[in-house]
């Protein structure tokens, strides 16, 4: 009877040694075997007692390394998170760099275009609003060809489908009211203080020539240079509560050229 409770006494330490070994290894996967051992009614309360106090063990080191594993796949993914952001930030900094320099060569070229050195010879006058056109084409050739690059989607830029049809209602909503504020208003000029407009008409259709029908296609290719890329990347870049607010100033700062430039040139900016 002796031999046995030893021969049960030592079979139990030699579970609970392997196992302890186990745990120092990482391996939970024998733990059943050490609560089988709390059995009051088949071991020593000794041994049971020992044998749940191991099993708690590893219970409890089991669940702080699944935290510890958790919380590293965590930092990893922050990790990770930061990199591509810091990865988006710089290539969002070059593209940002590289617009403002086209726009700085593309307003050059225009005050060129309307120095008195182009506007004495009458034959290149006609050819300014060509140039100016060809330009912003080839601005714009180089943004979409730096965005395709970079791999960014085109909603880090303003180019999005979502929520469009708000926008569209939105815009001609607000449109509609703002030009009929101002129809009232010269209709009111007309009627309480003739001679305040030169023109009496709210509306002459002689003034929809070749460049207001152009500027239907180069406006939206104007903005996406400017606003969606200019302003969309300082947007990015800047943190903070008030990134909107700065990336606006740095937009109006960096690429609004119509500060510097004749009145006579404004048509042909991107402002």
């Amino acid at each position: 009877m002796e031999t046995n409770r030893h021969s049960d006494l030592a079979a139990a330490v030699a579970v609970l040694t392997e196992h302890a070994r186990e745990i120092i290894a990482g391996s939970f996967k024998n733990v059943d075997r050490i609560f089988s051992l709390t059995d009051k009614k088949k071991n020593s309360p000794e041994i049971a007692e020992l044998a749940e106090t191991f099993g708690m063990m590893s219970v409890k080191v089991e669940a702080r390394e699944f935290a510890l594993e958790q919380t590293i796949n965590e930092l990893r993914e922050k990790k990770a998170d930061l990199e591509n952001l810091n990865r988006i930030r710089t290539q969002l900094a070059s593209i940002f760099i590289s617009v403002v320099l086209l726009i700085t060569f593309y307003t050059f070229v225009l005050g060129f275009l309307n120095s008195g050195f182009i506007t004495r010879y009458e034959f290149l006058n006609h050819y300014k609003v060509y140039v100016s056109r060809g330009l912003e084409v080839v601005t714009l050739l180089i943004v979409i060809w730096m965005i395709i690059v970079s791999g960014l989607p085109l909603r880090n830029f303003g180019v999005t489908l979502a929520g469009w049809k708000r926008s569209v209602f939105e815009s001609v909503a607000v449109s509609a009211a703002v030009i009929g504020v101002l129809f009232g208003f010269k209709i009111a000029a007309n009627t309480y203080y003739p001679g305040l407009f030169k023109e009496t008409e709210l509306v002459r259709l002689e003034y929809f020539g070749y460049t207001y029908i152009v500027y239907l296609v180069v406006a939206p290719m104007q903005e996406f240079i400017t606003r969606g890329t200019v302003q969309s990347t300082l947007t990015r870049l800047f943190a903070g509560r008030y990134s909107g607010f700065l990336a606006i100033l740095g937009h109006h700062f960096f690429s609004d050229p119509c500060m510097s430039m004749p009145r006579s040139t404004w048509p042909s900016l991107p402002c």
